[in-house]
C-alpha cells in the first residue's frame, strides 16, 4: 500500500547468478534522469523476511525501487512480487542453486518465472536470451518482452553484445540495439558481467533514456564487493574477490574470468558450495574439472572442496599443483 500511495514504479530482478550486479548496473543507469537517488535494497536484503525491511528505507521522494528478489523456498517470488508488484521483471539465468530446496532446473525456472507472470500489460519483460529456461518465460508474459544475450546465442535477440575481450581493467564488447550499435566498456571483470549491462540498456531504453547516455552511465558503473572484486596484492599481483556467496556456475565464471584476465600465475582459492542437494557432489566436480584448465596452483578448503581437488587431479592436475 505504501509503494502505491507513492506511486513507486518498482523493477524487480531475479535469477540464480548476476542478480545484485544487475540490480545496481540498473540502478545507476537511471540514476542520473530520476530526480532523487533511485532505491535498490541493500545487501542480501531480498527474500521474503529482508525485502520488506529493505523497503522500510524507502525515502518520500523516491519513486523508482530497483529490488533484487531471491527465493530458497516454493512460492517465495510470487509472494514478493505481491509485496512489490513489478512494472519491470528482468530474469537473469536459471542455473543450479539451492538444488536443496527445488530439486531440479526446472523447479527453479517455474520459480523465477512467477516475476514475468506477475508483470501488468503495460511493463516489461527483460530476458535472457542466452538461457533457453529464461528465454521460455517469454510465454508467461502479458508485457512485452525484450531480450539481451551474446553473439552465442542462436536465437533472434534485441540487444546483442558481440566481441567481448576481458582485461584487468574490465569488459568491453559492441553492444547492437534497436537504437544502433555501440562499443562499451564496464569497469567490471569477466565476461558473464555482460548481462547486468545488456539488462541494464533495455531497462534504459524502456524509460526514454538515449544509448549515448546509457553508454556513458555504464563506462562508471561501479564494481560490487565481493564479486570478482579486484584487490591489489603483493609483488603486482592481483587478487579477484568473489567471495560473497557461490554456485557451480559462479565459480566457472570465475575461473573463466582467471583465465582470461593477463598474468604469469594462476592460482584459485575454492571452498564449499552450499544447498546442491543431490548435485553437491557433481557440481563440486563440475568445478574441478575446469579448475584444472585454468590454474597453475589449486587451493581448496571444505569438505564439498575436497570433490573439487579430487576432480581437478581426475582432469590432469598434478598432485604437486
Amino acid at each position: 500500500l505504501a509503494l502505491a500511495r507513492q506511486q513507486v514504479e518498482v523493477i524487480g530482478i531475479t535469477g540464480s547468478v548476476g542478480k545484485t550486479t544487475a540490480k545496481e548496473a540498473i540502478a545507476h543507469v537511471l540514476d542520473g534522469d530520476a530526480g532523487a537517488p533511485i532505491f535498490r535494497n541493500r545487501a542480501n536484503y531480498n527474500g521474503l523476511y529482508g525485502l520488506p525491511l529493505a523497503l522500510g528505507e524507502l525515502q518520500p521522494e523516491q519513486h523508482i525501487a530497483v529490488l533484487e528478489m531471491a527465493a530458497d523456498h516454493f512460492g517465495e517470488i510470487a509472494r514478493l512480487c505481491a509485496i512489490a508488484p513489478p512494472c519491470i521483471g528482468v530474469v537473469t539465468t536459471v542455473e543450479p542453486a539451492h538444488l536443496a530446496t527445488f530439486g531440479t532446473l526446472e523447479a527453479i525456472a517455474r520459480e523465477k518465472s512467477a516475476l514475468v507472470a506477475a508483470l501488468p500489460a503495460d511493463g516489461l519483460a527483460v530476458l535472457n536470451a542466452d538461457d533457453p529456461r529464461v528465454a521460455a518465460m517469454a510465454a508467461l508474459s502479458a508485457a512485452p518482452v525484450v531480450t539481451f544475450g551474446t553473439e552465442t546465442c542462436s536465437a533472434r535477440v534485441d540487444i546483442c553484445a558481440r566481441e567481448l575481450v576481458v582485461s584487468r581493467e574490465g569488459l568491453d564488447f559492441v553492444v547492437h540495439t534497436p537504437a544502433g550499435r555501440r562499443r562499451l566498456h564496464i569497469p567490471l571483470l569477466g565476461r558473464h558481467q555482460v548481462y547486468a549491462a545488456l539488462a541494464a540498456l533495455a531497462v534504459a531504453f524502456h524509460r526514454g533514456i538515449d544509448i549515448d547516455t546509457a553508454v556513458a552511465r555504464l563506462s562508471t558503473l561501479p564494481r560490487v564487493p565481493g564479486r570478482l572484486y579486484p584487490l591489489a596484492g603483493v609483488a603486482g599481483s592481483l587478487l579477484l574477490d568473489d567471495s560473497y556467496s557461490s554456485s557451480p556456475a559462479a565459480a566457472e565464471a570465475a575461473l573463466d574470468t582467471l583465465a582470461a584476465v593477463e598474468g604469469r600465475r594462476k592460482v584459485a582459492v575454492l571452498g564449499d558450495m552450499l544447498e546442491l542437494g543431490d548435485y553437491e557432489a557433481a557440481g563440486h566436480e563440475q568445478v574441478g574439472r575446469k579448475a584444472a584448465a585454468c590454474v597453475d596452483l589449486l587451493v581448496t578448503r571444505g569438505e564439498r572442496g575436497r570433490h573439487i581437488a579430487d576432480a581437478a587431479r581426475g582432469a590432469g592436475l598434478r598432485p604437486e599443483q
